[in-house]
């Protein structure tokens, strides 16, 4: 056994590389959304995760909508709302339509 021998030096591809930029993405996710037409408005509708007081991962399903009251810029953009309407059964990307639900009205339009 020759004792001079050097390691060899471990030499990542790109495809490790991108593998391992994944793997760190995947982690770092903590929902998904995706964008729906709605009769007065367009807006995002998925869920965001996390972990209960447990440890155990839970969904909350949200939908977010253009803030249509804003008038400064210390206004919200969006606004996020629990999503209380059951989840299409059709596919995990739910297809958009033009029949969607009618979006739960905006806090400002409550008033």
């Amino acid at each position: 056994m020759d004792t001079n021998t050097k390691p060899t030096p471990q030499v990542k591809t790109s495809a490790q590389t991108q593998t391992q930029a994944q793997n760190d993405w995947d982690k770092r996710e903590i929902g998904a959304l995706w964008k729906r037409e709605g009769k007065s408005q367009n807006y995002l509708s998925g869920h965001v995760k996390f972990s209960d007081e447990f440890g155990a991962e839970r969904k909350l399903d949200v939908m977010i909508f253009a803030n249509k009251s804003k008038k400064k810029d210390t206004h919200p953009d969006f606004r996020i709302y629990f999503n209380d309407r059951p989840a299409p059964k059709t596919s995990e990307a739910p297809v958009v339509s033009n029949k969607a639900a009618k979006p739960a009205p905006l806090e400002e339009e409550l008033i």
